[in-house]
């Protein structure tokens, strides 16, 4: 499949649209936004639980799957070569990083996952001219609020990546926040407040969308509460 970089990706997406709004720059937060497909070409082996259980007949819903070094490292490992997507938590992490440790990546045609633990660099980021020209479309079918939010479905999985990204950055474990108690700010207010400043209203497009995702993901185990804080 014909690829290219970043760089060259916004050049053929301004002269494809006959403008200068293209830069590598935003192509990597339309990522981050779930609004483009960035991909990195990868020649390593890794751990796929998505090709393991299928090999057993199970499906797997693999958008909410967490690395497990654990797993990886005790299961067997297979082929990694070609283009993979990279999800939109490591782009958030590249958009203030030259690298990232990659540890999960899709297959271009969805039905695969990938736990790689791999380093990846800025500048190894790719997109297809598959989804390059769909961007260009896009463009061409004339601006609209869907250019700048994402509809719901990514929009709750963009929200989820936010979120875990902006708890690392805090130096938190999500497995393991801070439990002050009621009545004292905890984790929970530190990370919107942080997504805030971050973001404004563009992930969390409305006054309760922060407490729906946060509760959802609490729900779902993706983030806990460590024990109750001594006082």
């Amino acid at each position: 499949m014909d690829y290219c970089t970043l760089e060259e990706a916004a050049a053929e997406l301004n002269r494809l649209t006959g403008t200068a709004d293209y830069t590598a720059n935003r192509l990597l937060r339309a990522g981050a936004f779930g609004q483009a497909v960035i991909c990195v070409p990868l020649d390593t082996r890794a751990y796929s639980p998505t090709a393991a259980l299928r090999s057993e007949g199970k499906v797997l819903d693999f958008e909410l799957l967490e690395f497990d070094p654990v797993v990886a490292r005790d299961r067997a490992t297979m082929d990694m070569y070609g283009l993979f997507v990279v999800p939109a938590r490591h782009l958030f992490a590249l958009e203030s990083s030259e690298e990232t440790r990659l540890q999960v990546a899709h297959s271009l045609d969805g039905r695969e996952v990938y736990f790689p633990h791999v380093t990846v660099r800025r500048n190894q980021l790719r997109m297809t001219l598959q989804h390059l020209h769909a961007l260009a479309l896009a463009h061409q079918q004339g601006p609209s609020a869907a250019d700048t939010i994402p509809p719901p479905r990514q929009r709750a999985h963009v929200q989820r990546e936010a979120i875990l990204k902006a708890i690392g950055d805090l130096g938190l474990d999500p497995k393991c926040l801070p439990n002050p108690g009621r009545g004292y700010a905890g984790a929970r207010s530190r990370v919107k407040k942080s997504l805030e400043r971050h973001f404004g209203s563009t992930i969390f497009v409305s006054e309760n969308a922060f407490d729906l995702a946060w509760d959802q993901a609490m729900a779902e185990g993706v983030i806990t509460k460590g024990p109750l804080a001594a006082r």
